[in-house]
């Protein structure tokens, strides 16, 4: 959302983007040990948040906030697009020219886009942007053939939460999908803890587990005994930090763990945002060939329409130049 008016043209977020070359990248991480056979997502939910153009193997990741804008299905509800950013010394518009195999060999930021308004924007007024034509025909064909729940047995952490009234011991006493956390202040106490907005509230829950045969889940978690817990590391690992006794039920909530919530199950949507087909260099597009130098000056003269400075073309033109004498 706009946090101030913005007019037409005004820059509403920077975005340097990191390149992924191959989509490989995307894979999904090794299923977490225990956990049932059956489909997995064949790629990473960070695929959702990155840029694409067509069949091509390259994507755009942005940095910042600006990956959470979202689209609209109305065309009339979009009032920001995407360019390029204004060159800098990290984020040289002649990046985008360089050969691929250069480019992907670098592990630092070299391309960036700037989210621009594309009419005036009130204060408050949501964000969003056109993912293009591939990804609303793609989640109109997820929708159309959605059937439901495709991981019999699944159970999402709040159901669980909910109807689960008492609650069993040790640290995977709900493994595969699901784990503990438990409100904490650091200390080996059950603290006075206010109701905080959701914020700051983050902060108060750490992994947890009950301590098997140190529990009375039969007493009302309001004014008995409660739980005694080990307060587990927030690194993932294995080592308690803290013992807790007398934690209230209402203290203690279920968690997905890692790669078992619902957005990692098979039939979860996976699409990559779009470029706009004018931003696209043509080396960048799979089956691409420079069959002779003239492919080359075919990206001079897409650099001058694409609005990049006169000496950038130059600069692409000599380069074109110099391969060309390099290769006779």
């Amino acid at each position: 959302f706009a946090a101030r008016p913005l007019p037409a043209g005004a820059v509403v977020a920077p975005a340097p983007l990191v390149h992924v070359p191959h989509a490989e990248f995307f894979a999904p991480a090794p299923r977490p040990a225990g956990a049932p056979p059956g489909p997995h997502n064949p790629k990473q939910l960070l695929w959702n948040y990155c840029f694409g153009y067509g069949d091509s193997a390259w994507s755009l990741c942005p940095t910042t906030h600006a990956a959470l804008i979202n689209t609209h299905a109305d065309p009339t509800k979009i009032n920001v697009r995407i360019r390029w950013g204004a060159p800098s010394p990290a984020a040289k518009a002649s990046y985008r020219l360089e050969p691929l195999d250069v480019l992907a060999a670098q592990n630092s930021t070299r391309l960036s886009f700037d989210y621009v308004a594309t009419r005036p924007i009130a204060e408050g007024e949501e964000l969003f942007v056109d993912y293009g034509k591939a990804w609303h025909e793609a989640w109109h064909a997820h929708v159309a053939a959605w059937l439901g729940d495709d991981t019999p047995g699944y159970v999402s952490a709040a159901d669980r939460d909910a109807a689960t009234a008492v609650l069993l011991p040790g640290r995977d006493a709900y493994a595969p999908h699901h784990a503990l956390v438990c409100r904490h202040d650091g200390g080996n106490a059950v603290p006075e803890i206010p109701t905080l907005p959701h914020r700051d509230d983050a902060a108060l829950w750490w992994p947890c587990a009950v301590v098997p045969g140190e529990t009375s889940p039969a007493v009302d978690d309001e004014v008995g005994e409660g739980y005694t817990v080990e307060i587990l590391a927030r690194d993932g690992a294995p080592r308690a930090v803290a013992t807790v006794h007398g934690m209230p039920r209402h203290h203690v909530r279920f968690v997905d763990r890692p790669y078992m919530s619902d957005v990692h199950r098979a039939g979860a949507f996976r699409h990559r945002m779009g470029v706009p087909e004018d931003l696209v260099p043509l080396h960048w597009i799979d089956g691409y060939q420079e069959e002779d130098v003239g492919g080359l000056y075919d990206e001079v003269r897409v650099a001058v329409q694409r609005h990049l400075a006169v000496e950038q073309a130059m600069e692409m033109a000599e380069k074109a130049a110099a391969k060309m004498a390099a290769e006779q």
